[in-house]
């Protein structure tokens, strides 16, 4: 069964997430999505935080660093739909500063948060 989970942003701002096993395919839809994995506490961690067209970011199988979010441990894929791109950029902005455990080495997402590596990628 999907399970909702709140993630927050460095701003404080409350972001509400569908939760799915790894291995889920999505149909061509734009939002912000999460790679996460259960902590010792048995809250998420995140291990790869990103924002684009689903069917080919969310699918573990199909991301561009897919081998690597799976071997960092990531168990599930939290989506959010969202059409707005600048919307995306700036919560992906906002919980990638929160969750800083995303970030190499302990997670996927690059060193430098810049907008154009995640665009580009």
């Amino acid at each position: 069964m999907d399970e909702l989970v709140t993630w927050r942003g460095s701003s404080g701002l409350p972001y509400q997430y569908w939760s799915l096993p790894l291995g889920t395919e999505f149909k061509a839809l734009d939002g912000n999505y999460i790679f996460a994995k259960r902590n010792l506490a048995g809250g998420w961690e995140a291990v790869y935080v990103g924002q684009g067209d689903f069917s080919t970011r969310a699918e573990v199988r199909r991301h561009y660093k897919g081998a690597s979010i799976v071997a960092k441990g990531a168990t599930h894929v939290h989506v959010r739909e969202n059409p707005n791109l600048q919307d995306r950029m700036n919560e992906w902005a906002d919980i990638l500063d929160c969750h800083r455990e995303a970030l190499e080495p302990t997670g996927c997402n690059g060193t430098a948060m810049s907008v154009a590596e995640e665009l580009s990628a």
